[in-house]
């Protein structure tokens, strides 16, 4: 919560609170309801020829500066945007040309610290975002913690997201651009609860 407009929170994806009212800091507020879907989209017309990782989301730096490093060493905007990217192309299927079915259900996922899926991302559909140029993955997400996971667990079992490996960086970036990227599609109508924590 931001008490002195000069009193700027670290988070790369802040939110601010004034009372009741909520803005985004640094990303602009989208309206997914008439935008157009694209739950199935041809993937040579709407992305072009190049779908790998490296094509849709990254600067001309941010490729060379990625080439012949680990993803560790990438960076935490780097490895954000890719996994943005992988989210979008596994599924619309743009990876194997539609001969697999496509993944629905994603899992973010920290292997280094022993926690595995630390959040579940449910894909419905991909809108186009058109004032933008770009695209916006309609999605519920599902931060998992030891509460959730004893429910979850079972289900995990059966849903076998595809697992997208993050890093230390990476893990509390998500933590934070999560409800930045929740707050940038809510409606005027929708209020907030006093006592639920933005971040």
């Amino acid at each position: 919560m931001i008490s002195d407009v000069l009193d700027v929170p670290l988070s790369p994806f802040p939110i601010a609170r004034h009372h009741s009212i909520i803005n985004l800091l640094n990303l602009h507020y989208i309206n997914p309801g008439p935008s157009p879907r694209r739950t199935n989209p041809n993937v040579e017309k709407e992305f072009g020829a190049d779908v790998s990782t490296h094509g849709m989301a990254m600067s001309e730096f941010e490729k060379t500066f990625r080439t012949g490093r680990s993803q560790e060493d990438c960076g935490v905007i780097i490895n954000l945007k890719a996994t943005i990217v992988t989210v979008v192309i596994k599924y619309s299927g743009a990876d194997n040309k539609g001969l697999k079915p496509r993944s629905i259900t994603f899992g973010l996922s920290s292997p280094a610290d022993g926690a595995g899926v630390y959040t579940l991302v449910f894909v419905n559909e991909i809108k186009l975002d058109l004032a933008s140029h770009t695209v916006v993955v309609n999605a519920c997400v599902e931060p998992l913690n030891r509460g959730v996971m004893r429910i979850a667990f079972p289900v995990l079992a059966i849903l076998r997201p595809h697992k997208i490996v993050t890093f230390d960086d990476e893990n509390r970036a998500w933590r934070m651009l999560l409800p930045a990227l929740a707050e940038r599609c809510r409606r005027g109508s929708i209020q907030h609860i006093v006592n639920i924590p933005l971040e």
